[in-house]
């Protein structure tokens, strides 16, 4: 059924009769007349002109899927948009002109079989609607006609628009919350356009640690329209300078809508847990992140989502096991712990670890826990094989036995000093360099340093006994254990 609340979503009711109904997938509101509401089941629209209190039944659809969206006009709000998802002949878009009565049709352009996740409305332009998914649409004409607009970000191939997000005070501007497949794997990002959708740039990149798998929804505050919402299945992120910077609001759980009042400033977020509020106007974010992850925790006082402008804010650091705290960075400095921070502005803050030192060092193959000296100590990626040889993220061999790294970025090239031993790597190249002499990696030319998952993998044996470390394997455990020579 649907659910109302008169107090900014603290108290939740049930409205009067929906549970005759079933259940609901989505809701519009007549944003002229509030009173007005629709409700779409399955394959059903109902309307109320009450608030909820009483419903009626305007119209069912014959598909044999779902109805997944409901939009209404906000100049004419008599008209009614919905998307049906079906492969058969019921499926695609229908509008009504009657406020639900009478229902046609409007799929000419594109094949009603197609299955699309987002339809949107042009704030500024409200005969201009936008359809998408796996394909992008836009009609200029209230559905009339449809033309496909392609999004396609380079050689990976095109997006699937998710969520669409027009910036109301200059609609050329449109934010996407894009999937799509690069080598076999389904990857989100947030792209950005500033010409009504013919040309898009990535505004958030795949692979970002802001980003999990899925996005679900964005928005943006109509005060404010370079501020932007994004929410995923890991939480919700916000970018106040039009998509160029993102941070993490602290809101850590799946959402699957986001809606804003923009009388009271307030975003509501659905999530697998309940329905969050946000204040957008008066409040700011603070991001703690850990380097690396596995190091340790950052525990914050008081623990919220946001905070009000001028609260202070302290941050407790506690390494992990076999890890000590060496310093903030970010909008912190020094190595207080724990530090207090004062929220006039959105705050982003980096407590660094790193792992003390040892003499003995053991791995396991597919395992994020390692042994130093005989204590598990956690470490953020488990070796791998490649090309039948063992890769690490050689950090933690530098950290443990002693020693340097260096990224050069432009060169991809790293550079790893210990005990006076400086040894040179390149991404994707065969060859080193060991105090400046060529030598050869290994003898199967597929084996070179990798980038995977974002960090630089580099293989064991060959940097380990480079750098004046012993190197045992144990085939039948899968462990490797590494010994500093005397």
């Amino acid at each position: 059924g649907v659910l109302y609340s008169h107090d900014s979503g603290m108290i939740w009711h049930t409205a009067s009769s929906t549970s005759t109904i079933g259940s609901v997938s989505h809701i519009a509101i007549d944003p002229k007349t509030p009173t007005i509401l629709y409700a779409c089941t399955a394959k059903e629209v109902f309307r109320s002109n009450n608030s909820g209190s009483t419903w009626t039944k305007k119209t069912t659809f014959k598909t044999v899927y779902e109805i997944l969206r409901i939009i209404v006009d906000p100049v004419t709000p008599a008209t009614l948009y919905v998307y049906v998802d079906g492969a058969d002949a019921a499926g695609g878009v229908y509008r009504s002109k009657d406020s639900g009565d009478h229902w046609t049709a409007i799929n000419n352009g594109f094949d009603h079989k197609y299955r699309f996740q987002s339809l949107t409305i042009n704030p500024v332009t409200h005969t201009t609607l936008y359809l998408s998914d796996g394909y992008f649409y836009h009609s200029t004409d209230s559905g009339d006609h449809w033309t496909a607009m392609a999004i396609k970000m380079g050689p990976e191939g095109g997006d699937g628009v998710v969520a669409l997000a027009i910036n109301p005070a200059n609609p050329s501007i449109m934010y996407a919350a894009s999937a799509y497949t690069y080598y076999q794997q389904t990857l989100c990002r947030i792209l950005r356009s500033i010409d009504g959708g013919n040309t898009w740039t990535v505004a958030l990149a795949a692979g970002d640690a802001l980003l999990g798998i899925d996005l679900y929804a964005i928005v943006l505050d109509p005060a404010t329209p370079t501020t932007v919402y994004a929410a995923g299945d890991t939480g919700i992120i916000r970018s106040t300078d039009g998509g160029a910077n993102w941070t993490d609001t602290g809101l850590h759980q799946g959402v699957t809508s986001l809606v804003v009042n923009p009388a009271t400033a307030t975003l509501y977020a659905c999530t697998w847990h309940g329905v969050f509020s946000y204040n957008m106007s008066s409040s700011h974010t603070l991001t703690a992140v850990t380097s690396p992850s596995a190091g340790g925790s950052v525990v914050r006082s008081p623990d919220a989502v946001s905070y009000t402008a001028g609260t202070a804010a302290t941050l407790t650091v506690t390494p992990a096991t076999g890890y000590s705290f060496t310093g903030w960075s970010g909008d912190l400095s020094g190595t207080k712990n724990p530090e207090t921070i004062t929220m006039d502005t959105d705050k982003t803050v980096t407590a660094s670890f790193v792992m003390n030192t040892g003499n003995i060092m053991k791995l396991t193959l597919g395992s994020k826990m390692i042994l130093v000296d005989g204590k598990q100590v956690p470490i953020d990626a488990s070796p791998d094989i490649f090309s039948s040889r063992t890769f690490i993220p050689i950090r933690i061999v530098t950290e443990v036995f002693g020693g340097s790294i260096a990224w050069d970025a432009a060169e991809q090239k790293v550079t790893v000093v210990r005990n006076g031993t400086t040894l040179n790597l390149w991404i994707g190249k065969n060859a080193a360099e060991i105090d400046g002499k060529s030598v050869g990696i290994d003898t199967n030319p597929a084996v070179v340093p990798v980038i995977s998952y974002g960090r630089t993998l580099l293989p064991l044996r060959f940097v380990s006994e480079s750098l004046g470390l012993d190197i045992q394997w144990d085939s039948a455990a899968h462990t490797i254990t590494i010994t500093a020579k005397s």
